[in-house]
């Protein structure tokens, strides 16, 4: 299963929010992200933004990844979250605000919501697949080596 290609049709931009514990740990409050996300874009952009809140309930919680097939997004916004991934595989762009596996397929900034990182993930994609190592591989050095070309 290949990812999608990176679209461009998009209207509104999807900030996907993380647990408020998430923004505790960042000596903030989701409240306060939330206003200075909308405060921000708005001096960029003029597009809708919808915010879309984490359920705790993993059984209840629908799937971002369908809800960004079955949608048309300009971006996703996220401060370090899963849901970036999963964003770059439904083909929709991103930002991350934070340190992230994601950055090297993201932007970091929201004022660069005008130019959003539309090339190739495929070096990326195996990057994410080798961040999950075996014994071996961290002992023989491999995976040091793979950290050090795609993390550091």
């Amino acid at each position: 299963c290949l990812p999608r290609t990176w679209r461009t049709e998009g209207k509104a931009i999807l900030v996907v929010e993380s647990s408020e514990r998430h923004y505790r740990l960042f000596g903030t409050t989701l409240q306060a992200w939330r206003d200075m996300i909308k405060s921000q874009l708005s001096t960029v952009t003029k597009r809708p933004i919808i915010f879309r809140s984490k359920s705790d309930d993993k059984k209840t919680r629908d799937s971002l990844y369908q809800h960004l097939l079955d949608s048309n997004y300009y971006c996703v916004i996220s401060d370090a979250s899963a849901a970036a991934i999963e964003a770059v595989w439904a083909g929709v762009p991103i930002i991350t605000l934070n340190r992230h596996f994601s950055v090297p397929v993201a932007r970091t900034k929201l004022q660069d919501i005008d130019d959003l990182y539309r090339g190739p993930i495929g070096d990326w994609l195996c990057a994410l697949t080798y961040s999950q190592f075996t014994r071996q591989e961290m002992f023989d050095g491999t995976a040091w080596q793979i950290i050090e070309k795609y993390h550091v």
